[in-house]
């Protein structure tokens, strides 16, 4: 009868130590899902970041074309009127342009 209560909490503590390590496995798996989760959550954050700076620029680059070309027609337009330089003014061209 010793004998079988020792077999008994021999296999309560081999019990117990396999739940701890099943606990503790459970746990690594999970802090590796969470840092794969974070990494992937900050790449795909910098990838946004990226794509909103690149539309940026090129919406700067746009409208500096633009600009370029405004100036460029409005010293086209200049009118010569009883020897007196008038020009369109800035509404003016920008209308005539729309």
């Amino acid at each position: 009868q010793k004998l079988r209560k020792l077999e008994e909490k021999q296999a309560r503590k081999a019990q117990r130590e396999a739940e701890e390590a099943e606990r503790e496995e459970r746990k690594r798996l999970e802090s590796q899902r969470e840092a794969e989760w974070k990494k992937e959550e900050e790449r795909l954050r910098l990838k946004e970041e990226q794509k909103e700076e690149e539309e940026r620029k090129a919406r700067e680059e746009q409208a500096r074309r633009e600009h370029e070309e405004y100036l460029k027609l409005k010293e086209a337009f200049v009118v010569e009127e009883e020897g007196v330089s008038e020009t369109m003014t800035e509404e003016q061209s920008h209308s005539f342009l729309t």
